[in-house]
């Protein structure tokens, strides 16, 4: 009886040993999966929300450019303001301030250049500033500043 007892003690010891069973590699692989099916969606969302938001600020975005594009002033409504513009005819001898400010020659500030006799430019009505005809058309096309101080033309 003694032989059985100790026996008994020994398949105990041995049931107790840690063996996989069927279910436990199911639920183990199970598990695994989840996390990794997690992980990708994860990292879609991210790079679609990354994509969204380039889009976004390039103006990509269906939405923001029909927006744009109905606040932005027709070609024709643009005209009609540039033609609305004052345009003089520069020459140093007859113009008072064709000196400018502190007695420096009148420049564009779009361009850099100094105005030289017979230059047709346009002066801004709130800021009086004046620019070359050509560089302020150009740079009214896609701004409705003045190049200076940002004043609303």
């Amino acid at each position: 009886m003694a032989n059985d007892s100790s026996h008994n003690t020994t398949t105990t010891t041995t049931n107790h040993s840690h063996h996989f069973t069927f279910g436990h590699l199911l639920l183990f692989t199970s598990f695994i999966t989840f996390f990794a099916l997690l992980t990708i969606l994860l990292c879609c969302c991210c790079i679609l929300l990354l994509i969204q938001n380039r889009l976004h600020r390039r103006g990509g975005d269906a939405a923001t450019s029909t927006a744009s594009s109905a606040a932005t002033p027709t070609t024709a409504t643009a005209s009609e303001a540039l033609s609305k513009l004052s345009v003089f005819v520069f020459s140093s001898s007859s113009s008072p301030s064709a000196a400018g400010m502190n007695g420096k020659k009148l420049e564009c500030a779009v361009c850099l250049a100094e105005f030289k006799d017979g230059e047709k430019g346009r002066l801004l009505p709130r800021c009086n500033h004046s620019f070359h005809i050509e560089c302020i058309d150009a740079w009214l096309d896609s701004r409705s500043t003045c190049p200076l101080c940002r004043a609303t033309v």
